[in-house]
Parts: structure tokens; sequence; C-alpha cells
């Protein structure tokens, strides 16, 4: 598959995009102040492993199709494991030097590093995860 077939297929059919219910559920939110992206993402954690993670929320394809993928990725990894790919994607966006071998299909974002207008859209997703991680572990 292409990266633009990837994104179309995660932004077309998000099979993340749900709520999580349940008492061992927590959720992070964001609001986009620069347009109207926002995620809300859902988290079941057993001690340091994400059991499942989901998002629910409204964003344009590059948004959308990036928080199914981090969602995919992320379910069923350690904690530790998900910061270290965090950085590394964040370092990939912002055109820096980062390590290929662990983005897997957070790949197709790599040209984003381009497009300044679309930064935000890339990042939304990672941020809130990020943010969550920092609040709780």
């Amino acid at each position: 598959m292409t990266n633009r077939e990837i994104m179309l297929k995660n932004y077309s059919e998000p099979e993340f995009k749900k709520e999580l219910n349940g008492s061992n559920v927590v959720s992070e939110e964001y609001k986009s102040r620069s347009c109207n992206d926002d995620v809300v993402l859902f988290f079941n954690i057993d001690k340091t492993i994400i059991k499942e993670m989901t998002f629910m929320g409204e964003g344009c394809a590059v948004s959308t199709s990036n928080a199914n993928l981090i969602c995919k990725i992320f379910t069923n990894k350690n904690i530790q494991e998900c910061k270290v790919i965090a950085d590394e994607y964040l370092k990939m966006i912002n055109n820096e030097t980062f390590d290929r071998t662990i983005m897997g299909e957070l790949l197709i974002f790599e040209d984003i590093r381009n497009q300044r207008s679309r930064k935000k859209c890339a990042t939304l997703t990672m941020n809130t995860f990020i943010n969550f991680i920092t609040k709780f572990y």
C-alpha cells in the first residue's frame, strides 16, 4: 500500500475510533486552538501495559488517520516503549534525526515536516498521549 492509501484507509475506516468504558479506563482530551480538530484518547492500562487504546473526536484525514495508527501501534505495548516511539515521532515531524526502525506505519507522516500547516494535525494525538503520560506515569 502507498502512504496515501494507508492514510485514507485509516481515515475512512478507523478501527480504533470508539469509546472505551469500564472501571479501568482513563481518558485524556485535547482540542486544537488553530483548527476544528479534537481528540479524546481512552486507555485501558494494566500496570505498565496499554492493554487497549482508542480515540474519539473529529478531525481531518491527517489527524484521524494519525490517531488510528497511534492507537493501533500503542495497544498491547509497554508505556515506556510508547514514550520512546512518541519522542522519536516528534523528532521526525520536527525534521530532527530520529530512529526510523521503530516508526512502523507512522513513517507515512514523515513528509509532514515539510508542510507547516499540517504539523498540528500530525501531532495532536501524540501530544495528547504525552500529556496523559506526563500526568500519570
